[in-house]
């Protein structure tokens, strides 16, 4: 037997995927393969070595593991709130040190509060020279400064030592950043200069607007720094990178590595620049704008997938909220368990930290992370051209972009286009009877608030009428078994979305009359569409006779078939096309919701 390889395989190019794939395409053409997620970048179905451009990001891996050339590092940081109105100062002390204790390589201070007088308490047996350490913190005056002039001053650093960072955004306030880079000593391990893209502004962007976003936030703040006297180096050596991860795997990996080759570029630019991509520290959290508050465990894989497009992807800091974090009434905390694992798994039983580019040789991630690259350094030039960041940021002009693209997402949500799994789809209607005080909670402001409100109006309906069972559709098939399967299974996956039940589906018979009651609100039909013009009509007589108050639901798009159809006795049609919201919405309306 002669020795495999890869010869064995014959070579291809684009003109020979093009010419095989309009075979099998037939009538469709090959724009119907593209994939468009970030609206001002085009991903194409096929990709080869020529359209990679290897050298883009060659060095844009995190952080080697120290005496080792292989594998990369990553620092898992859990979120303790200091907030006197919900926790004091030695329960939050408690909190970190047990989430230490259970795998957090460090800990995200987040101070509602600062407290002059909390340091002692706060950080008691708090090995900051052994763990990182991050400060969020929602403003920047005299309290704040103090409260870290005496965190560095104090006995609390061994070794004059704080690996860490401020996770605090100056934006466009050129005193504040002087101040801040004054204030934190160098040569401590701790970065000071944030760049954040977290913000509900940032994160509602594109990914290539995130990108623009940071990059003329970058470039303005770095004027200004330079111009002070502090050299480009020394402003990266002391700065992180905060950025949200997603719902798009491949593209929120692409962004972390577009966001490190761009801003090493844009360092380079200034006079004495030496930085690399991998110089550039980022920070990533996932956000939570299409996680389920209805069907919150499903959040668990949302997050998993956000964690490994982060570490992949290059980052150097990693943080998850709890599964339920959008439910307000939850204590979380073996959410934030869970989730600390999360790393924990992807590092000690994923080997995640053993190959230090995953992304390195995919023609598809190179070409995406150089689009994304591009595009978002087009997009800055633009601003810069208009006057700058904090004229853009004054003006309308992010929230115009942020507002484009939530736009966008949400009318793929609401189309169905994009499944949310346990929110437009897959919903499971069990889960209330773990979380109850979702019955109360009001939504508003995510991107699946459309769907979520549809579902929580049900369960609060029900809260109140005790002992009601739940709404059901009732489901008859005739006629071609398959075609009918399949439109029942797409009904199945639908009306659970608005909280209403799907009966198992029953045959249709002249002879024996369906098991339904006469006060049956809501009966679905399934069938073929031939089945639907040639039997239909008879079937539908026959089900207004015995059930008088049903709404009848055509599952399928009538095409022209429409009005011969609703004169034989079809009330709506549910199909691929429909207004799902609405069209739920008014099924709700049928039993007096």
């Amino acid at each position: 037997m002669s020795k495999w390889d890869m010869s064995n395989f014959p070579p291809s190019n684009h003109s020979l995927w093009r010419e095989n794939a309009l075979k099998e395409l037939k009538t469709k053409q090959l724009d119907s393969l593209q994939w468009h997620y970030d609206p001002d970048v085009i991903i194409q179905p096929y990709y080869e070595e020529a359209d990679a451009p290897f050298s883009l990001a060659a060095d844009a891996n995190a952080e080697l593991l120290p005496h080792q050339q292989i594998g990369r590092l990553w620092y898992y940081l859990d979120s303790v709130t200091v907030d006197t109105q919900i926790t004091d100062n030695k329960d939050a002390n408690e909190i970190a040190l047990e989430s230490l204790g259970q795998g957090a390589d460090g800990i995200l201070w987040k101070l509602k509060e600062v407290d002059q007088q909390a340091h002692v308490t706060l950080f008691k047996d708090i090995g900051f020279e052994y763990c990182q350490n991050a400060f969020q913190v929602t403003q920047w005056g005299v309290a704040e400064e103090a409260f870290f002039q005496r965190l560095f001053s104090g006995s609390f650093l061994k070794k004059d030592i704080l690996p860490g960072f401020l996770f605090y955004d100056p934006t466009s306030d050129s005193d504040k950043a002087l101040r801040i880079e004054a204030l934190f000593p160098q040569g401590t391990m701790f970065r000071p200069h944030c760049f954040d893209a977290t913000s509900k502004l940032a994160s509602s962007l594109s990914p290539t607007g995130q990108i623009a976003y940071m990059l003329s936030a970058f470039v303005e703040r770095c004027k200004k720094l330079t111009d002070a006297g502090v050299s480009i180096n020394t402003i990266v050596d002391r700065m992180i990178v905060c950025v949200s991860i997603g719902r798009d795997f491949f593209h929120e990996m692409a962004k972390i590595k577009a966001i490190k080759v761009v801003l090493s570029q844009a360092a380079n630019h200034f006079e004495g620049g030496k930085v690399s991509p991998a110089d550039i520290k980022i920070y990533s959290q996932a956000n939570v704008n299409t996680h389920s508050v209805v069907d919150p465990y499903v959040n668990l894989i949302r997050m998993t997938s956000a964690a490994m497009a982060g570490v992949n992807g290059g980052a150097s800091y990693l943080s998850m909220p709890g599964f339920d974090s959008r439910n307000p009434f939850s204590p979380g905390q073996f959410s934030q368990r869970i989730s600390r694992n999360i790393s924990n798994l992807l590092r000690d039983e994923s080997y995640f930290d053993k190959n230090c580019d995953p992304m390195a040789g995919s023609y598809f991630l190179e070409k995406l992370s150089a689009d994304l690259a591009s595009e978002g350094w087009r997009k800055m030039q633009k601003v810069e051209s208009s006057g700058g960041f904090s004229s853009s940021l004054s003006g309308s002009y992010w929230q115009d972009e942020a507002n484009n693209f939530e736009e966008k997402e949400r009318a793929l949500i609401s189309s169905r286009k994009l499944n949310v799994v346990g929110v437009n789809n897959f919903c499971d209607l069990s889960l209330f009877e773990s979380f109850p005080t979702l019955k109360s909670y009001n939504n508003e402001g995510s991107l699946l608030s459309s769907f979520e409100h549809l579902r929580i109006k049900m369960e609060d309906y029900l809260a109140k009428q005790s002992g009601q069972s739940r709404p059901a559709a009732m489901a008859i098939f005739f006629g071609d078994k398959q075609a009918s399967l399949a439109r029942y299974n797409f009904v199945k996956g639908v009306l659970p979305a608005a909280g209403i039940n799907v009966a198992e589906w029953v045959p249709w018979s002249p002879q024996h009359a369906a098991p339904f009651s006469a006060d049956t609100q809501l009966i679905i039909v399934c069938s073929s569409d031939q089945d639907y013009i040639e039997s239909g009509p008879a079937v539908f007589q026959a089900l207004k006779v015995q059930c008088p108050k049903a709404h009848l639901v055509l599952a399928g798009n009538p095409g022209s078939n429409e009005e011969q159809l609703t004169k034989a006795g079809i009330d709506s049609f549910i199909h691929l096309k429909s207004d799902f919201v609405k069209m739920l919405s008014s099924y709700q309306k049928l039993f007096g919701i």
